[in-house]
């Protein structure tokens, strides 16, 4: 399967730097074991720049604090990876990893898409 980046990740995830990837996974398409093409510019000249396999998956979401006696949503959604509350430390680390000036940007990001996606691994 395609995984397209901009062309600004395509040295770190050559070197190394770059290990992981957030998307949206409507179609529970991505597995481990999955092959994965590495691609920029899709669209004009296609460059499949590395062929690698997906080693693992890990499940990404927020949860947003609910009101006790009402059960409404307020306040900073947390951010789960399978399940665990990662610390706000570690959220933006994550965030920024993955190409985001903060983690404002990546809960945006996961707003928009059903507060779910999925972290791909490959290495």
């Amino acid at each position: 399967m395609i995984l397209k980046f901009r062309r600004e990740f395509v040295e770190p995830i050559l070197g190394g730097l770059k290990t992981f990837t957030i998307r949206i996974d409507g179609n529970n398409k991505w597995k481990k074991g999955a092959k994965i093409h590495f691609a920029t510019d899709i669209a004009k000249t296609y460059n499949n720049f590395l062929i690698g396999e997906c080693k693992s998956i890990e499940i990404i979401e927020l949860e947003y604090p609910k009101e006790k006696l009402t059960g409404r949503s307020f306040g900073t959604p947390i951010i789960k990876i399978d399940g665990f509350a990662i610390p706000h430390e570690e959220a933006t680390e994550l965030a920024i990893s993955e190409g985001y000036k903060n983690k404002s940007e990546l809960i945006g990001f996961l707003r928009l898409n059903g507060s779910k996606g999925k972290i791909i691994h490959w290495t």
